[in-house]
C-alpha cells in the first residue's frame, strides 16, 4: 500500500513543500451468541489511508 502510494507522489506533475500519510489497518473478530448458541463467527477488516499535501 505504502510502496503505491509512494510512486503516485514521485510521479505528480508539482513538487509538494510537505506530504504527510497516515495508514490504518484494523482487524477484529465477532462473535455473536444467541440463547446460549453460536450463531455468527467472523473476521472484520477495516483499513484507510489519508493523504495530505503541501504545495
Amino acid at each position: 500500500m505504502f510502496a503505491d502510494l509512494l510512486t503516485v507522489l514521485e510521479t505528480l506533475p508539482f513538487s509538494a513543500d510537505w506530504v504527510g500519510l497516515r495508514a490504518v489497518r484494523k482487524t477484529r473478530q465477532q462473535r455473536t451468541l444467541r440463547d446460549q448458541v453460536l450463531d455468527n463467527h467472523g473476521t472484520i477488516l477495516s483499513q484507510g489511508v489519508m493523504v495530505e499535501v503541501l504545495v
